[in-house]
C-alpha cells in the first residue's frame, strides 16, 4: 500500500502567512528526502519554492499575485499530467509500483 495511506507523522507541513502584499510561506520536510522542485498553490497561483532539504525547513517570501496562474498552469500542463495519469494507472496495474514515469 502506498504510504501516503499509512497512519503516522505528517511527511511536511506548511505555513503561510498574509503579510501586506506579501505570502510568506515556509515548508517543513519531515521526509528522509529530498523535495525538489516544490510548487506552492495559494490564492489561484502557482508559486515556485525550489527545492528543500531532507529534514529541513525552509521558508520564503513571494509577492501576492505574482508567481504563475494556476489556470495558465493547467493549461499548459494539463496534457502532461493527463499522460502521467493514464501511464501510472497503467503502470500500477502492471507492477503495483504507483510511480508515474518522468
Amino acid at each position: 500500500m502506498n504510504e501516503w495511506w499509512t497512519q503516522g507523522a505528517l511527511p511536511l507541513q506548511l505555513s503561510v502567512a498574509s503579510q501586506g502584499s506579501d505570502w510568506a510561506i515556509t515548508v517543513d520536510n519531515r521526509l528522509d528526502t529530498k523535495l525538489t522542485s516544490v510548487m506552492v498553490a495559494l490564492d489561484k497561483r502557482l508559486y515556485n519554492f525550489g527545492d528543500v532539504a531532507a529534514r529541513q525547513s525552509r521558508s520564503i517570501t513571494v509577492r501576492k499575485g505574482g508567481g504563475e496562474s494556476l489556470d495558465s498552469f493547467v493549461q499548459n500542463n494539463g496534457g502532461h499530467l493527463c499522460k502521467w495519469s493514464i501511464s501510472g494507472r497503467r503502470l500500477s496495474a502492471t507492477t503495483n509500483s504507483g510511480a508515474l514515469p518522468m
